[in-house]
């Protein structure tokens, strides 16, 4: 081999190290926006929920609205609602969410709505506060937003 031919050989291994790290490097970026996204959709998910409750309680005692205009995030499987004043009569169906809203019964959390994911996976934040809500069943989980809310004066009431 020549020189020339030499040292043109590590320019090619330099270029395809250079590619190799520039595909991973974006593969990781993409991933990170895309996880951001998720968070942000789940976000507005419970920032709707907690509107809606307030747009309720607001109203006049007996009132009562359907919530049926928000979609559950991608990674959302289903929604419990827990009034956190009574004990728990059902066991919720994720066996890591069950024990999370246990946990947080037991240790005097305020949390009242938990976020189940989607069998295989997880997300960054799964339990919220929600003002003045109260289910009829403890918990009250659903699969789609198909729930009423109604003012009850002091609370709003969250059923099927």
């Amino acid at each position: 081999m020549k020189k020339g031919q030499t040292q043109l050989v590590f320019v090619y291994i330099f270029a395809i190290i250079v590619v190799a790290l520039i595909v991973i490097f974006g593969y990781r970026a993409i991933k990170n926006f895309k996880d951001l996204g998720d968070e942000g959709q789940i976000v507005l998910f419970v920032d709707g929920i907690k509107n809606k409750v307030n747009d309720v309680y607001s109203l006049d005692k007996g009132s009562s609205i359907k919530l049926d205009d928000i979609i559950l995030p991608g990674k959302v499987r289903e929604i419990c609602f827990i009034d956190i004043d009574m004990p728990l009569n059902n066991i919720i169906d994720d066996e890591v969410i069950d024990q999370v809203v246990r946990n947080s019964l037991d240790s005097g959390s305020q949390n009242n709505l938990f976020l189940v994911p989607q069998r295989g996976q997880s997300l960054s934040k799964v339990k919220f506060f929600v003002e003045h809500v109260k289910p009829v069943e403890n918990p009250l989980c659903v699969t789609d937003m198909r729930i009423n809310l109604e003012n009850e004066g002091d609370y709003v009431s969250v059923s099927r």
